[in-house]
């Protein structure tokens, strides 16, 4: 089951790994999402991994590896989506150059901006699967 997690919740939006959940988190939001470990969590987790490079960018491989993913892969945009996976989208550009969320099979994503599933008004650019 996919969890439901907004990057704004009160809980979690003020947490850095340099910058905030609330302004620059959707990535990790939406892997928590796919894993069901709270933003909060799961942040604290990677981070002590040590998950981030310089820039403070998630190393999505390594991330996987701690936790428990078999396989991490970028997909070509817009393969059939058969499991929840995370996308990328341009769709806030030119201010937050990317936006990532959770594509469902079913055509509805979880948008981590509000925490809600919905109709995916976004274009994707990228989709990335954690299996």
């Amino acid at each position: 089951m996919v969890m439901q997690f907004s990057q704004k919740d009160p809980r979690w939006a003020l947490l850095a790994f340099p910058f905030t959940l609330g302004t620059y988190g959707c990535f990790i939001v939406a892997l928590s999402c796919l894993t069901g470990k709270t933003p909060d969590n799961l942040l604290k987790l990677l981070l002590a991994k040590d998950c981030f490079n310089d820039k403070g960018e998630l190393i999505n491989a390594k991330a996987a590896f701690v936790l428990g993913f078999k396989r991490y892969q970028w997909l070509v945009p817009n393969t059939q989506i058969v499991a929840p996976i995370i996308c990328e989208t341009d769709f806030y550009a030119p201010e937050f150059p990317k936006h990532f969320f959770v594509a469902l099979p079913n055509g509805q994503i979880i948008d981590p901006l509000t925490g809600l599933q919905c109709k995916n008004k976004y274009n994707i650019v990228s989709q990335r699967l954690f299996v």
